[in-house]
This record gives structure tokens, C-alpha cells and sequence, in this order.
């Protein structure tokens, strides 16, 4: 079975992760967030693609992790 939002982040504390390998910006997102934006079905493997840098605004090098 695949990895996805909906399967993997199944209570309320967890949190997706993201980091910029460029300038090394963290954030953190609630369950509630991840899922309003990217959707249950969404990969985390797939997100960083999606994903740009909220302060360099790189959009290569984004790690994402639950």
C-alpha cells in the first residue's frame, strides 16, 4: 500500500515537516493544514515537488517528512 497523507497522519498531533536544503528553513504543519491543502490521498514523496521555500523561495532541495 502507498504512503499517503490520509493513512499516515491519522491523529490529531501529527505533523508534516518541511525543510529547504538551500537555506535550511523549517516549518511545520498541522494534520488539519496538510490535509485542507494537499489532500488525503497526497504522497508525501510527491509534496516537496509541490512545495516552494517561504523564504528563498526555492523550490528544489524541499525534504518532507511525517
Amino acid at each position: 500500500m502507498f504512503q499517503t497523507l490520509g493513512n499516515t497522519m491519522t491523529g490529531p498531533n501529527d505533523t508534516l515537516k518541511i525543510k529547504c536544503g538551500a537555506c535550511k528553513h523549517e516549518a511545520t504543519w498541522t494534520r488539519t493544514r496538510a490535509l485542507k491543502t494537499f489532500g488525503e490521498g497526497a504522497r508525501p514523496y510527491d509534496l516537496g515537488k509541490k512545495l516552494k521555500c517561504s523564504r528563498c523561495r526555492e523550490t528544489s532541495h524541499i525534504r518532507v517528512w511525517i
